[in-house]
């Protein structure tokens, strides 16, 4: 998840969920964009949202966390940025936060995160919690099921360190193709040419 904002109208801020999809922006021909990307269950974690009803969208943040919207506007309306107040402020929030997710979330996050999301759902992540509930704790903190995080996460790797695509865990170069496409908006071979 992600809040970014235009320096130059920090009080039009925006917050973006898990996107299982490419997604493409118009920018004008001269922006100043800030955004600050969180760790996976951490946005929800601190401010206390289900994750998965932002999935797939961008939303004014005022309308979602309006204290946070409001430090913003107030920080930045001079249009002046620093990364060190950024940092004061979450670290003040963390500081005051208390985190309730169940570890075996993060046991599943941390190894998905490990194997490059070349993991099976079933029978790869902690025992003593069930499919269900699991995918019960990956809506509501990441923002989708176990299996979509795992796909965008080696999706991600794969664009990391470009590599064969069976090594990456697709089945063959069309599912490598498609699956890329949909994610990068473009094929393979427009992003990487030989």
């Amino acid at each position: 998840m992600d809040i970014y904002f235009e320096l130059a109208q920090p009080e039009r801020s925006y917050v973006m969920g898990f996107s299982n999809s490419f997604v493409e922006y118009a920018l004008a021909p001269s922006f100043n964009y800030v955004g600050v990307r969180f760790f996976p269950s951490m946005f929800p974690q601190l401010y206390k949202i289900n994750a998965a009803e932002l999935s797939n969208q961008a939303l004014m943040l005022d309308e979602v966390v309006p204290a946070l919207a409001g430090f913003l506007s107030g920080a930045f309306a001079e249009g002046d940025f620093s990364p060190a107040m950024l940092d004061a402020h979450f670290l003040r929030h963390i500081s005051q936060t208390t985190f309730d997710a169940d570890n075996r979330l993060y046991e599943s996050v941390s190894l998905i995160l490990a194997q490059a999301g070349t993991v099976s759902v079933e029978k790869d992540l902690p025992q003593g919690i069930g499919v269900r509930q699991l995918r019960r704790l990956f809506e509501f903190y990441i923002g989708d099921t176990p299996k979509e995080f795992s796909r965008i996460v080696r999706f991600q790797k794969t664009l990391q360190s470009p590599k064969h695509y069976l090594d990456a865990g697709y089945y063959d170069q069309a599912h490598f193709i498609k699956e890329f496409k949909s994610l990068y908006g473009l094929t393979p071979g427009k992003v990487f040419p030989k």
